[in-house]
């Protein structure tokens, strides 16, 4: 998705942040479960800031977009079979894919 080892992200209801997807860029494409993967980034300087996945109702935002990040746990890691070899899971993570 990321076109990097990884990509942190967290995953909210869209009610419960407040961003204007219309003030940013927008990129799409196909997904791997043959959805839509939305990719909504800063049209200044490429950052991406959120995403969204058809049939899914949550907002996906990049943990690049908090001011402080040591409260973030990964509780789930994702393609998992294709990661880095060097890349170690977290402890008590699920893994799929």
């Amino acid at each position: 998705m990321s076109g990097s080892a990884l990509l942190v992200w967290l995953e909210y209801r869209p009610e419960e942040v407040k961003l204007n997807l219309r003030e940013l860029k927008h990129y799409s494409r196909k997904g791997a479960s043959g959805n839509r993967v939305n990719f909504f980034f800063c049209g200044a300087c490429g950052s991406t800031i959120c995403g969204t996945m058809e049939g899914r109702p949550s907002l996906f935002l990049t943990a690049g977009v908090f001011d402080e990040t040591d409260w973030i746990l990964p509780g789930v890691h994702l393609w998992k079979g294709s990661a880095q070899k060097w890349l170690q899971r977290s402890a008590g993570t699920l893994n799929v894919f």
